[in-house]
């Protein structure tokens, strides 16, 4: 009777330090295949990027652009990439999208329903984009 209590004893250790080798083995594997959760890739300003938000300077929020935004196609049709732009609530500033740059360019009101900088020039009658002189980008009228 006593060799059949050890016995059970023994199987009992024997059991319970499998199960917590075990136990042990799953955590890795979990460590192992852990993956970042989408969604889960706020900028600076708190804007989801893989949910299609971007910071806007002008609008102090975060934009998705192609809601936003107005659509201006590139000219070439080789380049597959298009540019949008946002107006400022009061009209005074433009904010320019372009897949050449890697921020927003801030383009303010001239005349004639136009904004400019130093390389860019959009005019909202023709919705034309123009960088150093030439037309790059077009769009339709809002």
């Amino acid at each position: 009777m006593k060799n059949t209590g050890f016995l059970i004893l023994g199987l009992f250790i024997f059991i319970s330090c499998g199960s917590v080798k075990d136990k042990n083995k799953d955590i890795e594997v979990e460590e192992e295949f852990a993956v970042e959760i989408v969604g889960n890739d706020r900028d600076a300003h708190g804007c989801i990027g893989t949910a299609g938000y971007t910071w806007s300077q002008i609008r102090q929020e975060c934009i998705r652009i192609f809601e936003s935004g107005q659509l201006l196609s590139p000219i070439d049709k080789s380049e597959t990439s298009a540019a949008f732009v946002v107006y400022s609530a009061n009209w005074s500033k433009l904010e320019l999208f372009s897949p050449t740059s890697s921020t927003s360019i801030i383009l303010l009101k001239s005349e004639n329903d136009t904004y400019s900088d130093d390389a860019y020039h959009f005019d909202v009658l023709t919705a034309t984009l123009t960088i150093n002189g030439e037309v790059k980008y077009m769009g339709t009228n809002k």
